[in-house]
């Protein structure tokens, strides 16, 4: 939580004099109008911390007791309009409002650039083509102002942005942040949300539907808090995945959430899943499926997980659970144990995957692996292959 100790605006008419400068920074856009003092909405930052991810939205109304140190003033409001893309080239926070097909909220600013986007009731259903697309930035905030209801959809297939392969509802080039106090509704023919960096939420509401992918990153994917919901072939994947709060639910098809190498930083570690926090449930179709599955190391310290499907757990390499609450199929469960219904020579060998790189596996099956036929052994080590290029 932010600290609110200081304070230093003594009226609500100051905050409007701080408001009223905003419109200056407007542009000539089609697509952007200039709002009055009044309609303006403030960021605010605690003075004791630079974390830039620490922003609240307060209404130009607020009184002096609930605006902090720091005011960064609305640097832009933009109007959608279909058709017409809309462009962000520098830092700053803008306010988003309106519905529109076939646009797209482009991030295009420098490397070392800060942006925070501030949706309020956007409504975006393009046919092929992200509804935000960040190019460049150090860090995008999408931030969901209180009380709103926004919704970005994709519905055909996604074209390509030259090599880039665009294709998620919200793509990300770099660090992405989702936030705020409103609803953020995603549906996707696609993935859902991509960060091709650190993909971070910490608050708002998010009910994702996707046919591949809900959340994905390349690096780390990181929930510290927030309410979601997602549907899709798989909810969570990244190389690390960690749930530190919130309340997160995942009904998927292929793989609830999925830790496997897909960052090429040399200091990113072993895929890791890591729950400490909140509340994770997982409920898993049919088939070949594993609701935490993970080519590394699976802990669980805290919160509550509660798993429905055939396979609950499937790694490669350490598993331990010292804390927290976990169910499988309705029935508490005290310790992490590969699942015995992964399928046979299919992702990661034979049945369950994990077992014979993570070394946990029962002594029948032992007996069975070292006669096992030579066809047999082939399979395994085929899906064994398969499982690490995924």
């Amino acid at each position: 939580m932010m600290n609110r100790k200081h304070m230093f605006m003594t009226t609500a008419a100051s905050i409007a004099l701080v408001l009223a400068g905003c419109g200056a920074n407007s542009g000539a856009s089609a697509t952007r109008t200039a709002a009055s003092a009044a309609e303006q909405v403030a960021m605010v930052v605690p003075a004791e911390t630079t974390d830039t991810d620490q922003i609240i939205v307060a209404a130009a109304n607020d009184t002096a007791e609930t605006v902090e140190e720091a005011i960064e003033p609305i640097k832009a409001t933009y109007t959608l309009a279909s058709g017409q893309d809309i462009t962000i080239n520098e830092a700053g926070t803008y306010l988003i409002q309106g519905t529109a097909t076939d646009t797209t909220i482009i991030v295009e600013a420098a490397d070392t650039d800060k942006v925070t986007l501030v949706l309020e009731n956007v409504t975006i259903e393009n046919a092929d083509f992200p509804a935000i697309y960040v190019k460049s930035a150090d860090t995008v905030h999408v931030q969901t102002s209180a009380d709103s209801v926004n919704t970005l959809s994709v519905t055909g297939a996604f074209v390509a942005d030259g090599e880039t392969n665009t294709n998620a509802t919200i793509f990300s080039k770099d660090d992405l942040v989702l936030e705020g106090e409103g609803t953020l509704n995603i549906s996707s023919s696609t993935h859902g949300i991509v960060s091709k960096d650190d993909l971070k939420v910490k608050s708002g509401t998010y009910v994702v539907s996707a046919i591949k992918d809900g959340l994905k990153a390349n690096d780390e994917l990181t929930i510290k808090g927030g309410t979601l919901n997602i549907t899709a072939a798989e909810g969570l994947e990244a190389t690390i995945v960690t749930i530190e709060d919130g309340d997160t639910t995942i009904n998927a098809t292929d793989d609830g959430i999925n830790a496997t190498l897909k960052s090429d930083k040399e200091d990113i570690g072993t895929p890791t899943i890591q729950i400490s926090g909140g509340t994770v449930s997982v409920t898993m179709g049919a088939g070949d499926t594993d609701a935490l599955d993970v080519n590394g190391n699976l802990y669980i310290s805290g919160g509550t997980v509660n798993i429905s499907g055939q396979s609950a757990f499937d790694f490669d390499g350490e598993g331990a659970l010292t804390g927290g609450t976990v169910t499988v199929n309705g029935t508490q469960v005290t310790s992490i144990e590969n699942s015995m219904m992964g399928g046979m020579g299919g992702r990661g060998g034979m049945m369950g995957g994990g077992r014979r790189m993570g070394g946990q596996m029962p002594s029948d099956m032992g007996a069975m692996d070292t006669q096992m036929p030579s066809d047999m052994a082939t399979m395994a080590g085929r899906g064994m292959g398969e499982r690490m290029q995924a």
